[in-house]
């Protein structure tokens, strides 16, 4: 498996194949100064809605120039992360999933973890729009409130008109959605118990033919009123936005 990982679901929780962490994390004696901990990319994730998700990683090949320019091109979508600007995420870890189609459209991802595996808490997801949506923004993000929606499971979620730094756009907040595997296109994770305490936010924005979201999910103490968390969470995800550039044109 070389630096992959197999990684088994079960109500939960994650069972890792055996010698592998040394592969999947940078080594301590690496410069600590590095605008990202680490760099990896995707080969298989399974977000089946059975009791077993396979998941597997391996070294990004443009691991090192990341390392050296802080820059992380998103494929071929024209976006790119400058982990340069985000000094919130210097010891974490990205990992990129390219052109996926598990919702029947091409989704790229570039999904970041605290530790260096799932879950993921925090996600910037370029999609392509399909061509009967092209033109029409109001209707893709009239679409993107009903998929929401029934990814919340019948949680409370709520919408409000924002900016992001491609235009205007939609915001989403969540109380007490954790990050997940498949976090943030899969259905919602909730806390269970009170130490799990988040929130939520998602900003959504249609640029030419494409849906940008970015995604944050921010732990806050169990005491933590709801109506609480929203403005530090937004101020969070103000900084968190300025991450993704659209890419110079060559």
């Amino acid at each position: 498996m070389g630096e992959g990982i197999l990684m088994k679901k079960t109500a939960s929780r994650f069972m890792l194949a055996a010698s592998v962490l040394s592969h999947l994390t940078a080594k301590a004696s690496d410069p600590p100064n590095r605008p990202i901990y680490n760099a990896m990319e995707i080969s298989m994730q399974s977000c089946s809605v059975d009791a077993r998700s396979i998941f597997t990683m391996h070294a990004h090949p443009q691991r090192e120039a990341i390392w050296s320019n802080g820059m992380l091109p998103v494929g071929e979508t024209g976006y790119l992360v400058d982990f340069n600007t985000m000094a919130d995420y210097r010891d974490w870890t990205a990992m990129t999933r390219l052109h996926s189609t598990d919702r029947g459209v091409d989704d790229s991802y570039v999904l970041l973890t605290r530790d260096g595996m799932p879950p993921f808490t925090a996600a910037y997801v370029v999609t392509r729009l399909p061509e009967s949506m092209h033109g029409n923004p109001v209707a893709v993000l009239s679409a993107v409130i009903d998929m929401q929606k029934t990814n919340a499971n019948g949680h409370a979620i709520s919408f409000i008109r924002t900016s992001t730094p491609l235009g205007e756009g939609l915001e989403m907040i969540t109380g007490g959605r954790l990050g997940s595997l498949c976090f943030p296109t899969s259905h919602f994770v909730y806390a269970t118990t009170p130490g799990q305490a988040a929130v939520e936010i998602s900003r959504f924005v249609v640029r030419d033919d494409d849906l940008i979201e970015y995604a944050l999910s921010l732990p806050v103490t169990p005491e933590t009123n709801q109506s609480d968390m929203i403005i530090p969470g937004q101020r969070a995800m103000d900084r968190f936005q300025q991450g993704l550039w659209i890419k110079p044109r060559s």
